[in-house]
């Protein structure tokens, strides 16, 4: 599975597209309205930000990912 669809599958309610992004509720706050953007790079390395202001691992932990799952499979450790 790709890294972005194994982040959308983990996300309750899932995500919309906006732009070249994703935004969605941040899991690890509560979240009134969808702070949390995810991009992914040319490389498929997905990037994400809690615009208000989750360390990215809290996001992860609440998701139940790993850093690795941000990765594309040829590009994993």
């Amino acid at each position: 599975m790709e890294p972005m669809d194994t982040l959308l599958a983990a996300v309750p309610g899932g995500g919309r597209k906006v732009g070249g992004q994703y935004v969605m509720h941040c899991p690890a706050h509560p979240d009134k309205r969808p702070s949390l953007a995810v991009r992914e790079r040319d490389d498929g390395v997905l990037l994400i930000r809690c615009h208000a202001g989750c360390p990215a691992s809290d996001v992860l932990d609440a998701l139940g990912l790993s850093w690795s799952d941000l990765y594309p499979d040829e590009t994993r450790w």
